[in-house]
């Protein structure tokens, strides 16, 4: 019978140090990941490594931004394919995470367990058990960890695994979130020293060129009409010379004002703030009807909503407006067709805006995309492509830390018209 007691104590010494081994060997793991992973990477892997150790199918390891905002950048990707939510997010606002568990953790600063289904709302991935604890230091929650669907249900030594994990993470979570809020900062300053030196330069060189380009073409114009004038004959001949003169001062119009913008980089340095991009493509499409009144201009908007939001600012119209001018200018035929298709997508664990401008115009040939946006391009120098719009464009679009790329219309054949693609985040990216 003695014999029999020492045996158990001796097993259960055996599997305490087991755990303890397997515990300490799972942190070291966690280390090794915050000390060589990229911030993309990072709290998916971490969470990879809490799922596997805790046997479970979902999860989420997130921090909270300045604004309280719950960022939860390592959502389980099966979560994400299998949610049919409409609006699917990994940034959750206050008042969104507040009125669910998440809330409930960091109200009560403690773990929580569910072993059974709980409510949850429509089109959400079924959670049939969840564990989740907050990451606090110093008494102040920067984060939380969930668990979901462990085949059996969850204990109390989970729970005692979990909160030894979190405690070993959040001074450690603390120092990489400073950090990078301090690299933010740096980034911040050099890119705004950047920027103002980049608009002086784009100011420089394209202002010269592109003017000199714009008289010149009128002098030529103005030529002709002298030619063709001659006894009152080849009057078609002179109204599309006129045509052409018209359209060169709307170029120059449009020139001085991307100058001035460009110029100016504390304008273009605005802040960011969630808009309305509905609003400034309604305006840029009024605008273009407007200035393009001598040519047949069909524009069709494809959106599932009527109100998108993005981070940008009013240069968005900037944007906007000199995409469709191009698609008119760039374009030979008796009616202009241009197709603005709206939708979502998540891309580098982000969740941007995608905007197409597809038209039916001259096309680009693959060797003019690589350096169609490059502000020392062969074509603006020679004064026969997009001018400096799509510099300009591509600046403010860097700025908003979206993208722009373009495409063939019909894929493979660049004849038959572009497709201006643009990516904007639909919030701040830290």
């Amino acid at each position: 019978m003695q014999v029999t007691r020492v045996e158990k104590e001796i097993d259960e010494s055996e599997k305490i140090f087991r755990d303890i081994g397997y515990e300490l060997q799972l942190k070291n793991e966690i280390s090794h990941i915050f000390l060589t992973s990229s911030d993309d990477k990072l709290y998916g892997e971490v969470l990879l490594v809490l799922l596997k150790a805790l046997q479970s199918k979902f999860g989420t390891f997130g921090y909270f931004d300045e604004q309280e905002n719950l960022v939860q950048p390592s959502l389980t990707r099966d979560i994400w394919d299998q949610c049919e939510m409409d609006q699917k997010n990994i940034i959750f606002p206050k008042n969104v995470w507040s009125n669910g568990i998440w809330g409930r953790i960091v109200r009560e600063n403690k773990s929580v367990l569910v072993n059974n289904q709980f409510k949850v709302p429509e089109g959400h991935v079924q959670v049939e058990n969840f564990l989740g604890s907050p990451i606090s230091f110093h008494n102040n929650v920067i984060g939380v960890v969930s668990l979901a669907n462990k085949n059996a249900d969850y204990n109390i030594s989970d729970i005692a695994m979990l909160e030894s994990i979190v405690e070993y993470i959040s001074p450690i979570l603390y120092a990489r979130r400073e950090r990078d809020k301090l690299e933010k900062k740096q980034k911040e300053s050099k890119k705004q020293l950047k920027i103002a030196f980049d608009q002086v330069s784009l100011f420089k060189d394209f202002l010269t060129h592109d003017i000199n380009n714009i008289f010149n073409n009128i002098r030529s114009s103005v030529e002709l009409c002298k030619i063709f004038s001659s006894g009152f004959k080849n009057m078609d001949n002179v109204n599309e010379q006129f045509d052409i003169m018209n359209g060169q001062i709307n170029r120059g119009v449009k020139l001085i004002s991307n100058a001035r913008k460009l110029s100016q980089s504390d304008e273009l340095l605005k802040p960011t703030k969630s808009i309305n991009l509905c609003i400034y493509l309604k305006e840029a499409i009024d605008f273009v009807h407007k200035g393009f009144q001598d040519r047949e201009v069909n524009i069709n908007v494809t959106s599932r909503e009527e109100k998108i939001f993005v981070y940008a600012n009013e240069f968005l119209l900037d944007v906007f407006e000199n995409l469709l001018i191009n698609a008119i200018l760039h374009n030979m035929n008796s009616i202009i067709d241009i197709f603005v298709n709206i939708t979502e997508v998540f891309e580098d664990s982000q969740i941007y805006i995608k905007i197409e401008f597809k038209d039916n115009g001259i096309g680009i040939s693959d060797k003019r995309k690589e350096w169609i946006f490059k502000p020392d391009s062969l074509e603006s120098k020679k004064g026969k492509g997009m001018g400096f719009g799509l510099s300009l464009v591509k600046k403010i679009l860097e700025f908003y830390n979206g993208k722009i790329w373009v495409e063939d219309r019909i894929k493979g054949d660049n004849s038959q018209g572009s497709n201006f693609v643009i990516l904007i985040p639909i919030k701040d990216i830290q």
